[in-house]
C-alpha cells in the first residue's frame, strides 16, 4: 500500500494540476442571470500515473494498482465517485508497470480533507503525544478570569511545532506557519518592532526585554497563538490567531454572529521582513489564504474568521477584501477605530480557496 509520503506527493501534484489548469473543472449548474439561479458545486477530474514494481512479490501490479485505488479513498468527503485505473503500460526493460487512475472531486470539499493519518496540509506530529488541531480536543467548558464561559482550548504544548505547510506552484516555495520560539524568534521580532513601518500600527516599539515579556506572554495566553509565517524557512511575518470569544473583540460582533462564537477564530499580522522579493500583492495573497485556511482546518466547527484592522488601513483591508473578506462596519476599542472583516467557511471553500 502507498505510504504517507507517496500520498502527500499526489496531493502536491493534484494542487499543481489545478494551478495550471490542467484539469477538467465544471459546474454542476452554470450561473444565469436569465435564470436566476446560482452556479452549482465545481468538480475537477484528475489524471495521475503511478509506477509499480514487478519485483514487489507480496503485492501482484493488479494488487497494487487497487491498493492505490483504495488510499485515494481517503479523499472521501471530496470523491463524486470512484477512483479508476484508465490505462496501464508495461516497460519491460525496467520491470515496471505504469498506470494511469482517473478521479472526479468536489473542488470546494478538496481544499477541506485532511485525515489526522495523513496531515495534508501539516507535517505529521512527530510525537503521538501531541495533537495536530483544536478538534482533536474533546469539549467541556471551563471560564476565564474575567467570568467568559469557552470550550477548553488545545495546550500550545500539545501543538506540532508546525502547524501548517503548502507548496506554491506559482513562485516554487513552501509557505508554513510554525509556533514562536521565544530564544529562536526574539532578536528578528525586536528587530521588526523597533522599525517606523511596523511600529506605526503595532505601537510595540522597545527594548529587548520587553519583546522577550510580549512573546512570553503571549504563549502563555490560552486563547491566543502567536506563529511565524516562513517562506521557505525564511522568517516573513508574524500572526496572532485567537479565539475570538475570549477575546475584546468578542463584545463587538454582530448579533447575528453570537451564535457561533465558541470556535471562531480571529487574526493579527504583521510582515517584518522587508525585503522586496517577500512584498507585494502576490506575497500578500498566499499568506491571507494560508492563514485562513489553516484556521478552518484547525477545528471544523470554526465557522467565520475574523480582523479588526485600524480604519485607515485601507491597503490591508484592499487585499482581504481581494480574497474574500467583509466590512462588516466600523467600532471603536479604547485604542483604535477598527473596521470588522469577516469570512465564513462557506465563503472561503467555494468562493475563494488558497492561492497558489
Amino acid at each position: 500500500m502507498t505510504d504517507r509520503g507517496a500520498v502527500k506527493a499526489v496531493h502536491k501534484l493534484i494542487q499543481q494540476q489545478l494551478h495550471e489548469g490542467r484539469v477538467e473543472r465544471r459546474a454542476a449548474v452554470e450561473a444565469s442571470a436569465k435564470s436566476g439561479k446560482p452556479a452549482g458545486p465545481v468538480t475537477f477530474t484528475f489524471e495521475l500515473d503511478s509506477i509499480f514494481n514487478h519485483a514487489d512479490s507480496v503485492h501482484p501490479i493488479d494488487i497494487q494498482t487497487d491498493l492505490f485505488c483504495r488510499e485515494l479513498e481517503l479523499y472521501a468527503g471530496a470523491l463524486v465517485g470512484p477512483v479508476v485505473l484508465v490505462d496501464r503500460r508495461e516497460r519491460g526493460a525496467e520491470r515496471v508497470t505504469v498506470g494511469r487512475f482517473r478521479g472526479t472531486m468536489s473542488e470546494m470539499s478538496w481544499w477541506q480533507v485532511d485525515p489526522p493519518t495523513h496531515d495534508l496540509w501539516r507535517p505529521t506530529p512527530e510525537s503521538p503525544r501531541r495533537c495536530a488541531r483544536s478538534s482533536d480536543m474533546p469539549l467541556r467548558y471551563v471560564f476565564t478570569a474575567n467570568g467568559v464561559r469557552h470550550p477548553f482550548r488545545l495546550p500550545r504544548q500539545l501543538r506540532p511545532p508546525v502547524l501548517y505547510e503548502r507548496y506554491l506552484p506559482s513562485c516554487g516555495e513552501t509557505f508554513s506557519l510554525r509556533v514562536v520560539e521565544v530564544d529562536r524568534d526574539l532578536g528578528t521580532f525586536h528587530e521588526w518592532h523597533n522599525s517606523e513601518r511596523v511600529n506605526a500600527f503595532w505601537g510595540e516599539q522597545g527594548t529587548i526585554d520587553h519583546h522577550r515579556t510580549y512573546l512570553e506572554n503571549a504563549l502563555a495566553d490560552a486563547h491566543l497563538l502567536p506563529v511565524i509565517g516562513e517562506f521557505d524557512g525564511v522568517a516573513v511575518c508574524y500572526f496572532e490567531l485567537y479565539y475570538v470569544g475570549e477575546d475584546h473583540l468578542g463584545p463587538h460582533l454582530p448579533a447575528s454572529h453570537a451564535g457561533t462564537r465558541d470556535y471562531d477564530r480571529g487574526w493579527h499580522a504583521l510582515v517584518g521582513n522587508s525585503a522586496s522579493r517577500y512584498r507585494g500583492p502576490d506575497r500578500v495573497g498566499y499568506w491571507i489564504t494560508a492563514v485562513t485556511h489553516f484556521l478552518f482546518l484547525d477545528d471544523v466547527r470554526t465557522q467565520n474568521v475574523y480582523l479588526e484592522p485600524r480604519v485607515d488601513n485601507a491597503k490591508f483591508k484592499g487585499y482581504l477584501s481581494q480574497y474574500g473578506y467583509n466590512n462588516l462596519g466600523e467600532f471603536d476599542f479604547p485604542h483604535k477605530r477598527a473596521s470588522l472583516m469577516h469570512i465564513s467557511r462557506q465563503r472561503f471553500f467555494q468562493d475563494v480557496t488558497p492561492k497558489t
